[in-house]
């Protein structure tokens, strides 16, 4: 039986450097997975059970990235963060997780000029962090 995904607050780090965990305001809750992939964007662990990408709608002021995280049977966790001009990234999406086989994904998050956004992936099962490159 597969167990129903389940949204936490955690802080993913990143590669590089940690990134913040800003609840602020209540982010958009989950929808239906849709939009254009956005080229570049996935990212596997390296045990190859867990994939992120971004989908994308819209351009300029009206741009905005929806996360999808898949597993193949580790315990996976995705959020999706965005900066300021330069600034540290700040957890815009809930985070999800999600284990056994199965997928999920964020609702859309704005993208507008000036900003970078990325997603962020954590296997609890090998310890893996990494964000895949911000756009």
């Amino acid at each position: 039986m597969r167990k129903a995904p389940r949204r936490t607050a955690v802080a993913i780090m990143g590669a590089a450097a940690a990134v913040t965990l800003s609840l602020g305001s209540s982010p958009a809750s989950a929808s239906a997975a849709s939009g254009t992939y956005l080229p570049g964007s996935s990212l596997v662990s390296p045990n190859g059970q867990c994939k992120i990408w971004e989908n994308y709608t819209g351009s300029g002021s009206t741009y905005k990235v929806q996360g999808l995280v898949v597993t193949w049977g580790d315990d996976c966790q995705m959020g999706v963060y965005r900066s300021k001009n330069g600034g540290s990234f700040e957890l815009v999406s809930y985070l999800y997780e999600i284990w056994g086989e199965g997928q999920t994904n964020t609702g859309f998050h704005a993208d507008p000029p000036g900003y970078k956004i990325h997603t962020c992936l954590y296997d609890k099962n090998t310890g893996y962090r990494g964000c895949d490159a911000a756009t």
